[in-house]
């Protein structure tokens, strides 16, 4: 009875002649397969490339979008693409390294000359009969077959590579399109500072990001005493710039502080100097920021004004910011309205270089010998 093995044991299929000594070609991509796969994972050399590989596609990745996790969501097919591009180039490499193992497998095979084997059966000394075994010719065509199965490994692998580059492709020009949707906060609101635990004249305003991710370049923060005689100007008070403002993601926010406090003398001075016409301190907001997927820059501004009215103590004070629109706002009438200087009106000239000027500083020196200063 033969051995349990010979039922389904079929490994020799690939050696086994035909009536006119050529081996069976049917398992030649069987063959072919089977020597890929191991290649693809059986040695350490190649686990080693394809982490170098994989490795080298993270690397790109990182580079190019960070370690954001919205970023990456937002750009997954771009950060896929270098790894499909890995795998197939790893895929391609195998099948014509595999191709040209198994064709010199077959070609030893059959130049190897007849292969003498025991066989099972005794002779009376209890000796195995040696048989004489012919070495299997080589199959028709086999080396065009071989070369077929490894073009089509190949034109897979390039199909999957073209399909990564077109979807990629097509994300970026997509994201690239999208205009970042940035806000300067509040937008239509009065802001009081008067509550517990605050202080007057320091405000909060917060850069935020409802679209696609951007950097935030600079934060500017243009403080002004804006007056109208025959036309509106703008005193310049401290210019502040701020470059620290990072990735702004989607749905995040950046605060930002306002604090007129520092400036308000110079501004009671002024105003009381000018005797023109009306008076309005305020604030203007300039975000710089950069798409994060291409780098193009984008700015957004907001001017905000300042309420600010003599306090208990004498000193000028400023508990209320308000923006454009809103109630304090709105423009006096009748015999009042050249006592008033509104946010609407002073808009429309903080774009415009010619329309700021410095706060000039008068120095004289009294009969009494005393130096007295005069700001305007």
């Amino acid at each position: 009875m033969a051995p349990a093995k010979a039922l389904w044991d079929n490994s020799r299929m690939a050696l086994d002649p035909t009536p006119d000594g050529v081996r069976q070609d049917v398992s030649i991509f069987a063959r072919f397969l089977d020597l890929f796969i191991r290649n693809l994972f059986g040695k350490m050399k190649h686990h080693i490339a394809h982490a170098v590989l994989g490795l080298g596609a993270m690397a790109y990745n990182l580079s190019r979008f960070g370690i954001s996790g919205t970023v990456w969501l937002e750009h997954s097919w771009e950060v896929v693409a270098p790894l499909i591009w890995s795998v197939c180039i790893a895929a391609t490499w195998h099948s014509i390294a595999s191709s040209r193992e198994l064709i010199t497998h077959i070609r030893t095979e059959a130049s190897a000359g007849p292969i003498e084997t025991e066989s099972s059966i005794l002779d009376p000394y209890h000796r195995a009969f040696r048989t004489r075994v012919e070495s299997p010719k080589e199959p028709r065509l086999f080396t065009l077959k071989i070369w077929c199965a490894a073009s089509l490994v190949t034109f897979i692998s390039l199909a999957c590579s073209f399909l990564a580059y077109l979807e990629s492709s097509a994300e970026s020009s997509k994201l690239s399109t999208e205009v970042p949707v940035v806000h300067i906060e509040p937008e239509h609101k009065i802001v009081w500072s008067t509550g517990p635990g605050q202080t007057i004249g320091v405000y909060i305003v917060h850069i935020r990001n409802t679209g696609v991710a951007v950097d935030v370049v600079e934060i500017e923060k243009k403080y002004f005493l804006a007056q109208r005689s025959t036309g509106v100007i703008m005193k310049r008070l401290p210019n502040i710039k701020d470059s620290s403002g990072g990735l702004l993601e989607h749905g995040k926010g950046l605060a930002v502080s306002i604090d007129f406090n520092p400036y308000m003398e110079d501004i009671k001075e002024v105003k009381i100097n000018f005797r023109e016409g009306p008076s309005l301190p305020g604030v203007y907001v300039i975000a710089k920021y950069r798409r994060h997927s291409d780098g193009r820059n984008f700015q957004i501004a907001r001017a905000y004004g300042l309420f600010a009215v003599d306090w208990a103590d004498g000193e000028l004070r400023g508990p209320a910011l308000f923006t454009e629109g809103t109630n304090m706002d709105n423009a006096a009438t009748g015999p009042m309205a050249p006592t008033y200087l509104t946010l609407h009106e002073v808009v429309p000239y903080l774009d415009l270089p010619e329309r700021w000027i410095s706060i000039t500083k008068e120095i004289s020196v009294g009969a009494d010998g005393k130096v007295h200063t005069r700001q305007y």
